[in-house]
């Protein structure tokens, strides 16, 4: 009886498009007792030492050998880490005041948080801010961290109002008495470049329910 001996060969694809390949004995032992389960893909990362051979005959160090998991380890915070730590809050006083989305109306703003606000500035008076730019200053900042962008619409603002029974009745007035925003045509709310420090601040002292810094500033 003949005996066949048959080579193992471990082989890495993107797609349809051969990467690299190995035949090293250790590498493909290991490749087996993952997919078999017999272990977890930290012993693989051990076994990644012994390079891969590339298909120019080089050498490929552990380094180019994806780790499917990289991505979602360098991604060391989500929108809303990123939004509460560009104002200056903790992730959980962002959640609680105002629960930022992706989807629409993008925020449900807390009843408390909203009460505090304005019995903290009042409705008239120099601290008094309009309900439609306290709520376009905090759409403003939370879509910079999910779109990139810093701007929000009349409609996008009134919708998280109606949340908490809330409707601006003059929202070109309210836009145009405050410095850090800015109108611009088809309902447009922008924030003003130069007076990124003051939105950041208003949206820290909402989330915290902490308006003394606000008032000294």
């Amino acid at each position: 009886m003949n005996t066949v001996k048959a080579s193992l060969k471990v082989a890495l694809y993107a797609d349809a498009v051969l990467v690299a390949e190995s035949e090293d004995a250790k590498l493909w032992q290991e490749v087996l007792r993952v997919i078999n389960g017999a272990d977890q893909i930290g012993s693989f990362k051990m076994a990644q030492k012994d390079s891969f051979e590339g298909l120019d005959g080089g050498k490929r160090g552990a380094h180019h050998v994806d780790d499917p998991g990289a991505e979602s380890h360098k991604e060391v915070s989500n929108p809303v880490d990123k939004f509460a730590a560009y104002i200056g809050v903790s992730p959980e006083e962002a959640q609680a005041a105002c629960d930022p989305t992706v989807a629409e109306p993008f925020m449900l703003l807390e009843q408390d948080a909203w009460a505090a606000f304005k019995s903290q500035l009042g409705d008239r008076g120099p601290l008094a801010v309009a309900p439609i730019a306290a709520v376009a200053t905090l759409l403003a900042l939370w879509f910079k961290h999910t779109n990139g962008s810093t701007n929000a619409t009349q409609a996008q603002v009134q919708a998280v109002l109606k949340s908490i029974n809330v409707r601006d009745s003059n929202p070109a007035r309210g836009i145009r008495r405050t410095s850090w925003l800015q109108a611009r045509p088809g309902g447009q709310i922008i924030l003003n470049p130069a007076k990124i420090a003051q939105a950041k601040l208003f949206a820290k002292c909402f989330c915290s329910h902490q308006w003394a810094e606000w008032k000294a500033d």
